[in-house]
């Protein structure tokens, strides 16, 4: 019997996106870069913010969470340009991995959601 969050979960795309939110929150004491503040910071605040919307998506979808995680993926992208951690390689490296991976998944969430409406409506349609 699976349990209620389970069984309520539609994409399996959001339970990563906890997953990779979770991994951000660690990473600058597993991947040793917890000195460079700025770095530490924006990994612990983006996987933070990850994480909220990734439960969110998972205990109910919404398209304004897949974009809300897709902004924070881009955002994850341009940060260590923007805050000046480029060469702390383990924080740039982490930072462009997780925002790679957040943004394919939060947009192959809201494309199997455009075709399946798209289907739905093309055989409900007269």
């Amino acid at each position: 019997m699976k349990s209620p969050l389970i069984a309520r979960i539609r994409h399996w795309e959001d339970p990563v996106i906890v997953m990779i939110g979770l991994q951000l929150l660690a990473a600058p004491w597993m991947i040793d870069y917890q000195t460079d503040v700025p770095a530490a910071a924006n990994a612990q605040v983006a996987g933070a913010a990850l994480a909220v919307v990734g439960v969110g998506a998972c205990l109910r979808y919404r398209a304004w969470l897949q974009r809300m995680a897709a902004a924070i993926s881009l955002w994850l992208l341009v940060s260590p340009f923007a805050l000046g951690f480029v060469n702390v390689k383990n924080a740039m490296l982490n930072a462009e991995i997780a925002g790679t991976a957040v943004l394919l998944l939060s947009m192959l969430t809201l494309l199997s959601k455009l075709r399946r409406e798209a289907a739905w409506s093309k055989t409900h349609s007269n």
